[in-house]
């Protein structure tokens, strides 16, 4: 009985749909701020697009999430190398590939029920990667940049962008130590974007690689 059970799990698990996918990977209580998320609603497309087929694969989630902390390497190596602009250009295109990993891992996790420690682990250490990557590499990419940034002194780009990226991880840390400590109510207040005002929302999207980091 058990075994009939559990192949009848698979055959529904097998023939979810988009629909399907979005309905257990967004619930209620996060399905009003999508709307103030552009990236995210940029990404989710591809993102179920690309669950769909590994459901039925033994893909584990956190193998999705050790590739989407790869493409961040290439990223920032491709971003803050790369002498010509071609290979910068490719570089951000890998920032996207991130994006879309890093929401197939979660959503392939809870079609599947294979949500772990481990896997929230990696994936957790994956935003820190991206909130350093982005402004380090930027920063690195603007000294190296003797045409477009010529008007300032070099450095002044990389020490930003080195500040940037260590000031970036701040807003989770301290949102993260208010939730141990249980004062959820003043981390409601903060990240509750139905509250948010336009600039915010624009500052929201701007800074992507903090979708649902900070909630």
């Amino acid at each position: 009985m058990d075994g009939l059970h559990t192949d009848v799990s698979i055959k529904i698990i097998i023939r979810m749909t988009y629909k399907e996918i979005y309905n257990l990977t967004m619930p209620q209580s996060k399905r009003a701020d999508e709307k103030y998320l552009y990236w995210d609603r940029l990404l989710r497309v591809p993102a179920t697009l690309l669950t769909i087929p590994l459901i039925k694969t033994k893909v584990n989630p956190t193998t999705i999430t050790k590739y989407s902390i790869l493409t961040l390497v290439i990223f920032a190596c491709l971003v803050s190398c790369g002498f010509t602009m071609s290979l910068k250009i490719l570089g951000w295109s890998f920032l996207f590939v991130w994006g879309v990993l890093d929401s197939v891992d979660g959503q392939l996790a809870r079609c599947t029920n294979q949500c772990s420690n481990l896997g929230d682990l990696w994936d957790t250490m994956g935003g820190y990667l991206a909130m350093i990557f982005i402004y380090f590499s930027s920063g690195i990419a603007a000294f190296y940049d003797y045409c477009v940034f010529s008007i300032f002194d070099n450095y002044i780009s990389l020490i930003l962008g080195g500040s940037t990226a260590v000031l970036s991880v701040f807003p989770r840390l301290i949102m993260q130590k208010k939730k141990n400590y249980g004062d959820s109510d003043a981390v409601e207040n903060v990240t509750n974007k139905q509250l948010f005002s336009l600039p915010k929302i624009l500052i929201q999207n701007l800074n992507f690689h903090l979708r649902e980091r900070v909630t």
